[in-house]
């Protein structure tokens, strides 16, 4: 829909005091939300990478590391079953980002090696909980509200907009 990368990863973290919640992923996001920019190398020039953790990744291989630029509004999504039918949940929200020391120090919170997104949800963390059935979550840069409302009802799945 949106023609750009979309983010699969982890709701890792709620960080109370910033009211923001730190989305990673062992699987990787891409690069391109580093900087968001049409040029690899503007994106990449942000990536550092580091040895797999062994913990996730037996076999070795690396980890993008970088974190994302921020976003004004954003759409987050997961399609979900209840009950044998798929629904799909979905609301909106932005990323900020802070000081490079401010990131490193929020990084090195969960898993600092992976990628992070310091995300804002434009629902409670109580609307969230009471509602979202996943730890993963997708999210797109944009509001794609409208154009995912219409694909599910076109698809037969139940659209729940939190937001």
């Amino acid at each position: 829909l949106s023609g750009t990368p979309v983010l699969f990863a982890d709701l890792r973290h709620y960080h109370e005091n910033l009211k923001i919640y730190d989305l990673v992923n062992s699987g990787q996001h891409a690069p391109w939300f580093s900087k968001r920019s049409k040029s690899f190398r503007t994106n990449w020039k942000e990536v550092t990478l580091y040895p797999a953790e062994s913990f996730y990744f037996r076999g070795g291989g690396a980890s993008v590391h970088f974190y994302a630029a921020p976003a004004k509004e954003v759409t987050y999504a997961r399609l979900t079953r209840k009950l044998g039918q798929f629904r799909m949940h979905m609301f909106t929200g932005s990323w900020v980002d802070y000081s490079f020391k401010k990131n490193e120090e929020l990084g090195a919170m969960t898993n600092y090696t992976w990628p992070h997104v310091w995300a804002k949800f434009d629902i409670s963390p109580e609307t969230l909980a009471a509602n979202f059935s996943s730890n993963h979550i997708h999210a797109v840069i944009g509001n794609y509200i409208p154009e995912l409302k219409a694909s599910c009802e076109a698809l037969g799945i139940e659209p729940i907009v939190l937001s």
